[in-house]
């Protein structure tokens, strides 16, 4: 059996990955891995540091891992899916057999304007143009006033994230990209390889940011074909 450690794209949980189910083969088994403030973690305080949240995230997959595992993140996920890596590798834990990233390039990507900053008009306004929220969420003000600081506080941490230079990691690494996608360019998603160890792929599919929901047998069956 291997474990498939899945991490959530900015105010995401536990049920963002409730997609892949169906589709996993059964030697794979679904963990993810919840920021505080999130999902079954909602009542601790969100961070606002990728150092914070990753040091975090490193607690959680000790206490779990057994056995081969790989690690997959979206979005912001993908950030952090690296730097979990990064943490993993400087420790004694045993490393993941594959990494997965898909909707992001590399950290410290930042934005032009910071989104953690914007008017709650235009905030709720590029939450809506992502896709990842619910429709049931943007339709109801209390869950959008409940939803609004957690969501803030991740972009917070992907906004102010710096660093002067990223280290090769020498884990397999596959890149997944959306044709369409608003937020994340085909360059930026293939400057992953600079990071990636002896074996990189890309494969573009068609879709915007969350192109991953359109192609739920594609995703899996790459985490079959690299899967121990």
């Amino acid at each position: 059996m291997t474990t498939l450690f899945c991490l959530p794209f900015a105010g995401g949980n536990l049920s963002s990955f409730f997609f892949l189910k169906p589709y996993l083969p059964s030697h794979l088994r679904l963990e993810v891995l919840e920021y505080p403030g999130h999902g079954r973690r909602i009542k601790i305080p969100p961070l606002e540091s990728l150092d914070e949240i990753t040091e975090d995230l490193f607690v959680q997959l000790r206490s779990r891992v057994q056995g081969k595992y790989l690690l997959y993140g979206h979005s912001m996920g993908a950030c952090m899916t690296y730097l979990l890596a990064e943490r993993i590798y400087t420790s004694a834990t045993t490393g993941p057999k594959h990494l997965v990233l898909s909707g992001h390039g590399p950290p410290g990507l930042r934005p032009k304007q910071p989104r953690h900053l914007l008017p709650r008009s235009d905030f709720l306004a590029l939450i809506a143009r992502v896709q990842g929220t619910p429709a049931e969420v943007l339709a109801c003000q209390e869950l959008l006033d409940f939803m609004e600081p957690v969501l803030r506080a991740d972009f917070k941490a992907m906004d102010t994230y710096l660093r002067p230079a990223l280290p090769p990691l020498p884990y397999p690494m596959a890149v997944l990209h959306g044709q369409d996608d608003p937020f994340t360019t085909r360059d930026e998603a293939l400057s992953w390889q600079k990071l990636a160890g002896n074996t990189f792929t890309f494969e573009e599919l068609s879709g915007g940011h969350f192109f991953i929901h359109d192609h739920p047998t594609r995703i899996a069956q790459v985490f079959a074909e690299i899967s121990p």
